[in-house]
């Protein structure tokens, strides 16, 4: 499992990552499965709060994130309403990233989590 920038330059490179699994209590998706890779734009998530960059609600900016790679910061809510509001928007894809500081974390499903089918 690799998550690799490509552009813009100044961010390329390879990162630390998790990924969201069924032994997790997930859904299907398999990202062990080189099938299953994404490669596309990202699109900063907006649920319409004042911390609106989290994806704990509804995506008021729907129509950008849908077909492209939510990002969503850590934070608030379970990680699979994240999931499952990016992928309610039409995102391909969510990464989250974790903006407290030390390695990224086992990131538990919650209570939707095993409805979410893209890779998180």
């Amino acid at each position: 499992m690799i998550f690799n920038v490509l552009a813009p330059q100044n961010l390329a490179g390879t990162y630390d990552l998790t990924w969201t699994d069924q032994a997790g209590g997930w859904g299907t998706v398999d990202m062990l499965d080189p099938a299953n890779s994404v490669e596309d734009t990202l699109v900063l998530v907006n649920d319409g709060t004042d911390a609106d960059s989290l994806g704990c609600e509804v995506l008021t900016n729907g129509a950008d994130v849908s077909g492209q790679i939510a990002v969503c910061y850590r934070g608030v809510c379970e990680f699979g309403m994240k999931g499952s509001q990016a992928q309610a928007a039409g995102a391909r894809a969510l990464i989250i990233i974790n903006n407290i500081p030390g390695a990224p974390v086992s990131m538990g499903a919650g209570a939707v989590g095993i409805d979410v089918t893209i890779p998180v």
